[in-house]
């Protein structure tokens, strides 16, 4: 399996300027999910995602549950959607404190965390092709962002090696990952947490892909508002 490109949290938010940096690797599979890291994420306004498309879902857990129809919860331990460690603006002001919003606790047990999100592509007509959940709250070495492609494979991965998110918001994070030949599920991963770890703003868009810059428009480029840190998998020719 090919290395994907990751940045510890520590290197993502060291640098004081937005950045856009592009990992590429070579797998045997035939996968072509491209994952990445947008941070910090606020709101839905920070997402890389087509958020005005009309295939476009966002769970925010402000009802206290899931609600998403087409989406199946699945944890290792358990989960709960409890008040605090919210995305920033889910309580309508972007303070830099997301403690009065609600966010999806996955419980921790013997430093062991997981949650996955699977898509209905019955309910949905398809499968997304793009899709995105927010970290905002963990402390985990490594935290592992992994997509499922249409036949349930493994299509991308980022691995954080060393995740420490807490609040306040100014840390949160939006793993995602775009394939525009489907998205079956998304998950989001430890094997050596220390605390509890919490979601936030479920996304996905059923239409359209994420925009990424070709390799050759790269040099010099910014993302305004927020780091990027991308990984591609390509075909082995």
């Amino acid at each position: 399996m090919g290395t994907y490109a990751t940045l510890s949290r520590a290197s993502l938010l060291a640098s004081s300027m937005s950045l856009l940096v592009l990992g590429m690797s070579v797998a045997p599979a035939t996968g072509a999910a491209t994952t990445g890291i947008t941070t910090p994420y606020f709101s839905s306004a920070n997402s890389p995602l087509v958020t005005a498309s009309p295939g476009y879902q966002l769970e925010t857990f402000e009802s206290g549950a899931l609600t998403l129809p087409a989406v199946t919860l699945t944890t290792l331990h358990g989960s709960s959607v409890d008040l605090h460690s919210s995305v920033d603006g889910d309580d309508g002001v972007l303070d830099g404190d997301g403690f009065n919003g609600k966010s999806l606790t996955v419980f921790t047990q013997a430093n062991t965390t997981g949650a996955t999100f699977s898509f209905n592509n019955i309910m949905l007509g398809t499968y997304p092709k793009s899709a995105g959940v927010a970290v905002t709250v963990d402390i985990a070495n490594p935290l592992i962002f992994t997509v499922f492609d249409s036949s349930n494979n493994v299509s991308g991965t980022i691995t954080v090696p060393n995740s420490n998110t807490l609040d306040p918001s100014n840390d949160d994070f939006l793993f995602w990952a775009s394939d525009p030949a489907g998205i079956s599920a998304i998950s989001v991963s430890s094997n050596n947490a220390a605390i509890h770890l919490h979601l936030d703003h479920l996304q996905f868009d059923t239409i359209n892909t994420i925009s990424i810059p070709e390799p050759g428009t790269l040099a010099g480029a910014t993302i305004a508002g927020g780091v990027v840190c991308i990984g591609r998998r390509r075909r082995r020719v």
